[in-house]
C-alpha cells in the first residue's frame, strides 16, 4: 500500500510539472493601443482694453475691437455666441435697443481708423461681422443672444485657416442725437467661441443652444 501510494504521489507531481511546461512553452501576446484626438480653440481680443476702452461712449468715437479665434487642434465646426448685456451684467431683450448696438460693431478689412469719425450713411457700406460668419437666424429665443457660424471654405475650422476675426472695430456715428445715445445706454458685449468635433457629427446638427 506504501508503494501504491508513493507512485500516486510521483504520478501526481508529473502532471503538475506536465501542465507548467505546457503553459511555458506557447503564448502570444496582442497590445491594443488608443490615441485620443480633441478639438483646442482659443478666442482673444488683443486690441481691446476694457478699463480703458469704450468708456463714456460719444459719437464720432471709434476704436479698435478685434475678438479673434484660433485653432491650435483638430477639425470643428465653430460658432460664436454673443451676448448683450445692460449696465446690470443681464442680457437686453428689447429688439430696437439690440439693433441701435449693431449699429456701432463693424468689421472691415483693412480695419476702420482708430480715432476717426464715420457717419452712419459712410458705415452704411461696412458690414457688421466678417464674412466668414453667417448670423444663424434660427435661434433667435433672445434678442439679446446671437449665434454667428464659420460658414468659409468648407465649413470647418482648423489650424490651417489661421486667425478668424468676428469684427474689427466699435464705431458710433456722428449722427446719433442724444435718444440715440440714450437708447444706445451702458452696455456690454460678451463672447464665447464654441466649437464641436467635425468626426460623427454633421453641421446643421452639431450645436445647441447651450
Amino acid at each position: 500500500k506504501i508503494a501504491i501510494l508513493a507512485c500516486a504521489v510521483i504520478i501526481a507531481a508529473s502532471g503538475i510539472v506536465g501542465g507548467t511546461l505546457a503553459y511555458l512553452t506557447d503564448k502570444d501576446l496582442a497590445t491594443n493601443t488608443f490615441t485620443v484626438g480633441k478639438v483646442n480653440i482659443d478666442l482673444d481680443e488683443p486690441d481691446w482694453n476694457d478699463t480703458t476702452d469704450g468708456k463714456n461712449l460719444v459719437p464720432g468715437d471709434t476704436y479698435s475691437k478685434t475678438p479673434t479665434v484660433s485653432a491650435s487642434e483638430g477639425d470643428s465646426y465653430l460658432r460664436v455666441k454673443a451676448e448683450f448685456l445692460d449696465e446690470n451684467g443681464d442680457v437686453i431683450t428689447d429688439a430696437t435697443r439690440v439693433n441701435q448696438i449693431l449699429k456701432t460693431i463693424r468689421y472691415a478689412s483693412p480695419a476702420l481708423s482708430e480715432g476717426t469719425a464715420y457717419s452712419l450713411t459712410s458705415l452704411a457700406s461696412v458690414v457688421t461681422v466678417n464674412s466668414a460668419f453667417t448670423y444663424d437666424a434660427t435661434r433667435n429665443a433672445s434678442a439679446g443672444i446671437r449665434y454667428y457660424n464659420y460658414t468659409a471654405g468648407d465649413n470647418v475650422f482648423n489650424s490651417t485657416d489661421g486667425n478668424v476675426v468676428l469684427f474689427t472695430n466699435i464705431a458710433v456715428p456722428t449722427d446719433f442725437t442724444n435718444a440715440d445715445i440714450a437708447l444706445l445706454g451702458d452696455f456690454s458685449v460678451r463672447l464665447t467661441a464654441q466649437a464641436i468635433q467635425t468626426s460623427h457629427v454633421t453641421a446643421n446638427t452639431s450645436a445647441t443652444d447651450d
